[in-house]
């Protein structure tokens, strides 16, 4: 467990298990729902533009509503943890998505050219879907 993540963090009906990833504006955990034991993702914004975050934070999860497509993750849960939430959650919004591991090349090796045209085309599928709801992504990582 890393000091973003303490030994026993529970963010809403999740307990915080490890960081997966960092970026600029927002940190994403492995975490298990409490009771059920499902596997998701805590994304948990960064506060260091607290001016806009707020607004932020809301845009996030009205778009993640909006999607509703098989190829596309789904917004299970989000909050604001509370301010008596471990240091480096205090007053952070979060979201909770299912959990995507690993990528599909890690599990096959290198992909036949047949195999990646249908990721493709799943991938513009969802981005259609998007679009087509006046979204954006914005953040497209191969």
């Amino acid at each position: 467990m890393t000091d973003d993540a303490p030994e026993q963090l529970q963010i809403g009906p999740y307990r915080v298990e490890r960081l997966l990833a960092l970026g600029g504006t927002s940190a994403v955990f492995r975490a298990h729902h409490a009771l059920g034991g499902q596997a998701v993702a805590i994304k948990r914004l960064s506060l260091h533009r607290q001016d806009r975050l707020a607004r932020t934070f809301r845009r996030e999860v009205g778009a993640a509503l909006q999607i509703r497509h098989p190829s596309a993750l789904a917004l299970l849960d989000a909050g604001w943890a509370p301010p008596t939430a471990p240091a480096g959650w205090a007053g952070h919004p979060w979201l909770a998505t299912e959990l995507a591991t690993g990528s599909l090349a890690d599990r096959v090796g290198t992909l036949p050219w047949e195999i990646v045209r249908g990721v493709l085309v799943d991938l513009l599928s969802v981005l259609a879907h998007a679009h087509a709801r006046g979204l954006v992504h914005r953040d497209i990582k191969p």
